[in-house]
């Protein structure tokens, strides 16, 4: 009865950083490169493109296997994959 209650825990807490961690990190990412614009704009912008141009899992497991076993490592990888969205979605929203 104990091991379900545990897993729901890190299933839970792995969930709420990999939507937390990089909504805070694209969401100031994103703000700084639409605020400025210019080259950093655009050279934020071909990282994400260089990020987006693996597909997601790989990429996870990639770093993952990189980092070593360990709910850090998933944090971490998630995260680093993960702000694309937001701050292409915010730097859109900021740039004029």
């Amino acid at each position: 009865m104990d091991s379900p209650r545990y897993g729901a825990r890190v299933d839970l807490s792995v969930a709420f950083i990999a939507v937390l961690a990089p909504f805070a990190i694209g969401n100031c990412t994103g703000c700084f490169a639409g605020y400025l614009g210019g080259w950093l704009d655009a050279l934020i912008m071909r990282i994400a493109d260089v990020v987006v141009a693996f597909p997601f899992y790989v990429l996870v497991i990639l770093l993952v296997f990189l980092l070593g076993p360990g709910t850090s490592s998933i944090y971490i990888a998630i995260t680093v994959v993960s702000w694309i969205s937001y701050a292409r979605s915010f730097a859109g929203d900021v740039g004029c």
